[in-house]
């Protein structure tokens, strides 16, 4: 009796935090893109500033400021280098969160390389319980085979001991 009330706590405790994970990739999708909005801006001024002077766009005056003999020239154009560097990595990471599965999306934030975004993230994180029947279906699917594959020992043991009980009843008769 007690085995089955703990069994099925844990079923639930599993199952919630299974639950979590839906929530967290939006979180998650939600930092990302607020990230990726900011440096977009940022990426626009360097446009502006390229077409302002005249480059053909903000490449020409990377490229430019590179060759340049000022040393903060050359530093900023290496962070606006960057900057064109972060953009794309956002847009890709974003497309995970937009398209991918939710398998997907839990691979990418337990990456090690995304633990510092996964870190302030979860800072603001808030449980809840996701509405989208697809995930409420897999969770709960999750959490019942979790279940299964966490009860199996603990019944294959009982299975051999009750076996063996049954083997030495018999012999010893």
């Amino acid at each position: 009796m007690i085995a089955g009330i703990i069994d099925k706590l844990i079923f639930g405790v599993v199952l919630i935090t299974l639950m979590q994970l839906p929530l967290l990739a939006d979180h998650y999708l939600q930092y990302l893109q607020g990230y990726l909005d900011a440096i977009q801006t940022e990426v626009n001024r360097d446009q502006a500033l390229a077409k302002q002077y005249d480059y053909p766009n903000v490449h020409a005056l990377i490229t430019a400021h590179k060759q340049s003999p000022i040393a903060s020239v050359q530093a900023d154009a290496e962070h606006k280098s960057l900057r064109i560097q972060k953009l794309t990595h956002l847009q890709r990471s974003i497309l995970v969160f937009t398209d991918g599965t939710l398998a997907d999306k839990i691979a990418y934030m337990l990456t090690p390389k995304h633990s510092k975004t996964l870190a302030a993230v979860t800072h603001n994180f808030k449980p809840g319980i996701p509405l989208n029947p697809q995930y409420l279906i897999f969770c709960t699917f999750f959490a019942l085979l979790l279940n299964l594959l966490g009860a199996l020992p603990i019944k294959l043991v009982r299975y051999v001991k009750h076996k063996c009980s049954g083997n030495n009843a018999r012999t010893k008769h």
